[in-house]
């Protein structure tokens, strides 16, 4: 059975997840700082670098011979998926205010773009597969557990998958699913001040430069998160690393304010 404290921290990871960004979106745009349409290409820069070319590429590749070989060593492992990350949705920002926001540069839309970036990240990756955990939770305590195995016709894989996600939902401690909803907070902060570090390149004609600082920090955090998730390093010490990423990151925004003010003010003369 699943605790009844799980399901309600599983609840309101899931509302962090899809109500944040709104919220603040909504905020941003009542102080007039951006506009929903940045909000929304924001997060089509996401959904286009990663869902649909990303990850059906790494699909791809996953098959082949060679990539298997390299799976093997963790270290490598966690370095690739870390820089493609980073590659795909640094140069994704870059494209999204080269062409989609010609004329959203300024600093608002900065945030705006980011909160959308990070928004749709956190919807996709954390609150759907919460919406699945929460609909799994509700059936096993209903002792309708024989329904998610699909009977005799489903495959021993299938059953097997299926017991694990049973047995991480059972066993899992409650306040480890309020971590999903905590980490999208602090990595919403960090896409914003990735897309913001990227505008700030194309607006200061530096932007090979900023992107590549973008891209070091991203590809960082994903190395680190990912290596060290891969050697079962307990998941606190994982998030006080996304802690510190977020802090600077926050340090970034609060202190690119008065940078874009400047910048914008000499664009004007």
């Amino acid at each position: 059975m699943v605790s009844y404290l799980s399901i309600i921290f599983m609840v309101i990871s899931l509302l962090v997840c899809f109500g944040v960004p709104f919220v603040l979106a909504a905020i941003f745009k009542k102080k007039g700082l951006s506009t929903w349409k940045v909000f929304f290409i924001g997060m089509l820069g996401f959904v286009i670098t990663q869902m649909a070319i990303r990850i059906p590429l790494l699909q791809v590749i996953g098959l082949q011979s060679w990539f298997i070989s390299m799976s093997e060593n963790l270290l490598v492992l966690a370095l690739f998926l870390a820089i493609t990350a980073a590659l795909f949705e640094t140069v994704g920002r870059f494209l999204v205010f080269k062409f989609l926001l010609k004329k959203n540069k300024t600093y608002g839309d900065g945030l705006m773009a980011g909160l959308g970036h990070g928004g749709i990240e956190a919807i996709i990756i954390v609150g759907f597969t919460y919406i699945n955990n929460i609909v799994l939770s509700i059936m096993i305590n209903l002792g309708m557990s024989d329904l998610l195995f699909g009977g005799s016709s489903a495959s021993p894989a299938a059953q097997a998958g299926m017991q694990s996600a049973i047995d991480a939902l059972t066993n899992t401690p409650a306040p480890s699913f309020l971590l999903g909803g905590f980490e999208r907070i602090l990595t919403i902060i960090i896409h914003i001040a990735l897309s913001l570090l990227v505008l700030e390149g194309i607006k200061r004609k530096k932007t090979l430069l900023y992107m590549f600082f973008a891209f070091l920090a991203h590809a960082l955090l994903d190395f680190f998160g990912a290596y060290m998730a891969f050697q079962g390093v307990n998941t606190l010490l994982i998030e006080l690393i996304v802690v510190g990423f977020a802090l600077v990151g926050l340090w970034y925004i609060i202190t690119a304010k008065k940078r874009f003010s400047i910048i914008e003010q000499t664009e004007e003369i």
